[in-house]
């Protein structure tokens, strides 16, 4: 959804939950820990869908064995 405020594509928490299989809890702690960025705007969350990317991105690149 766009939220005017934010001028930005957002998703809710549940939303985000919903998209990586995971329970929205899980989501609401990575933005405790600082893993996902968002915005608290009242009593809601909103995570910017380019946020939503970069965390997807990271978290489907595979790693790099090094020597």
């Amino acid at each position: 959804m766009f939220h005017p405020l934010l001028q930005k594509e957002v998703r809710i928490p549940s939303e985000v939950a919903a998209l990586f299989h995971i329970n929205e809890v899980t989501v609401l702690d990575w933005i405790k820990r600082g893993t996902i960025q968002a915005y608290r705007i009242g009593a809601r969350w909103y995570i910017a869908q380019d946020e939503v990317s970069r965390v997807f991105a990271e978290m489907t690149t595979p790693f790099s064995a090094t020597k």
